[in-house]
């Protein structure tokens, strides 16, 4: 019986708090802003001597425990990554500031030709490109790839779309005409960095290689695309390949604000309802602000002063080589069927992530976009708004994936209103040392101040995971 007076006495003060304030309170549902500044209130001492505490409301079943929840509900769109990350409950417990987490790719299929200066006739003198002269024509040629670790000997390649001389019918060596083909190769030698190739088809000699396939011209530009072994009968085994998942490292910084009021500053009559709860949702906003920035563009490092750290986290952003742009340059902002379509390219092929992405975007690139989409009406039709994650988000579909579009104010306030990033939510992990919290200061019992006072504290990273499914969007210089 007691309990339950209690309970009742507590929904009964929280409510008239509210009248008081205000703000309203969905019992089934979310707090608006002056609800929510309530939910960090300090507590009021009621008839009785007896003051309400977070123990009492939580046995209501009303006080929202996951304090990092109910900040979402502060502006969510202007704090579009947080509050995706708030949202997306992949937040994960650190046991320190310095978190190791460990990635890998999948093998690529293509590959470059490394800048070298050599013939091409040995091992020792790699080259990057063969234009025939004179002769039979090559048998092998020597080439150093952009990524030596991706292959193995007896590999084959493809180079596409090589200019031969001769016909179907008489693809020889000084033959009159020329015909487009993809040439393969076989990897018949391998020393350190440097592949020996063999021509399998395409192109043959003439003289003492007459019938035998041999080197065609190509450039530095070729692409190698990486086709199945080739073993000999008699083979039982082969080069082992393995892509081992490579550790980074990642700092969680403290972020903290603080708030007080004075008591007299308290007891003052003021001519705008403005209290202390007002404060306290102002420093909360500008703290989700900071730390937005800060996992966005942060750098990474550490500051020791004596046995004292500071750790600043790095930004995702410096961790994304993917970029895309848009406009013609100078001024120009404007985007085309080709651009788009290539960022949809570029986005969703060449990865194993998801068929859905989210974009960030400043003003810039939003007015950009909606230009876009007014003009080209196959767009506007497969698009729809919804709530994504807590964010108001634009939906676009496309046979490549779904592109969910944000704007960003934060983007608009830091320097990147025409720029936007796209992400890949399942591969963002927010790690925590320390959760959101928020603790009083009790100034009056220490003899500090006679203020009230509470100290808002986070201590956080994010980690990118896979940063070929992101990409940083941008304007032709």
């Amino acid at each position: 019986m007691k309990k339950t007076t209690k309970i009742l006495f507590c929904l009964g003060l929280l409510l008239t708090v509210c009248c008081v304030v205000g703000g309203t309170f969905d019992l089934f549902g979310a707090l608006d802003p002056a609800g929510i500044a309530l939910a960090f209130a300090a507590p009021a001492v009621v008839a009785g001597g007896e003051t309400p505490t977070t123990t009492h409301l939580e046995e209501a079943g009303i006080f929202e425990q996951d304090i990092s929840k109910e900040v979402t509900k502060l502006n969510p769109d202007r704090f579009p990554l947080d509050t995706i990350l708030r949202n997306y409950a992949k937040s994960q417990k650190a046991e320190s500031q310095e978190v190791v987490f460990y990635q890998r790719s999948a093998k690529a299929l293509a590959d470059t030709i490394a800048t070298t200066s050599g013939s091409g006739l040995a091992f020792g003198d790699p080259a990057c490109s063969y234009a025939y002269s004179t002769g039979d024509g090559l048998l092998k040629i020597y080439i150093k790839p952009g990524t030596p670790e991706l292959w193995r000997l007896h590999d084959t390649l493809v180079m596409r779309n090589l200019s031969l001389p001769g016909t179907v019918d008489d693809p020889t060596l000084g033959a009159a005409g020329t015909r487009n083909y993809d040439v393969a190769f076989f990897v018949s030698g391998k020393q350190g960095d440097v592949l020996e190739l063999t021509p399998l088809g395409g192109l043959f000699g003439t003289g003492a290689n007459k019938g035998k396939p041999v080197v065609p011209d190509f450039d530095q530009t070729t692409r190698l695309y990486r086709m199945g072994q080739a073993k000999s009968e008699m083979a039982m085994q082969t080069d082992p390949l393995a892509i081992y998942p490579e550790p980074t490292e990642q700092y969680l910084q403290n972020f903290m604000a603080q708030i007080e009021e004075g008591t007299f500053h308290k007891l003052q009559q003021k001519k705008v309802d403005f209290t202390f709860n007002d404060m306290e949702v102002d420093s909360i906003e500008a703290m989700r602000a900071e730390m937005e920035m800060s996992m966005l563009f942060g750098e990474k490092r550490v500051i020791k002063n004596g046995n004292d750290k500071t750790y600043f986290t790095g930004g995702i952003v410096r961790s994304i080589n993917k970029v895309l742009e848009y406009g013609a340059g100078g001024g120009d902002r404007t985007v085309t069927d080709e651009m788009y379509m290539s960022w949809l390219k570029e986005i969703f092929t060449g990865n194993s992530g998801s068929k859905e992405r989210v974009l960030l975007a400043g003003s810039g690139l939003i007015k950009a976009l909606e230009l876009f989409r007014v003009k080209v009406k196959e767009v506007a039709i497969n698009s729809s708004s919804e709530e994504y994650l807590g964010v108001r988000v634009t939906k676009i579909f496309s046979t490549f994936g779904t592109l969910r579009v944000a704007h960003s104010p934060l983007f608009d306030e830091s320097g990147w209103e025409d720029n936007g990033l796209v992400l890949d939510v399942q591969y963002l992990k927010k790690r925590e040392f320390v959760p959101l919290t928020a603790t009083e200061l009790d100034f009056k019992k220490t003899g500090a101040k006679n203020a009230d006072a509470k100290v808002l504290q986070e201590v956080s990273g994010l980690t990118l995971r896979y940063p070929d499914c992101h990409a940083v969007i941008r304007p032709k210089a």
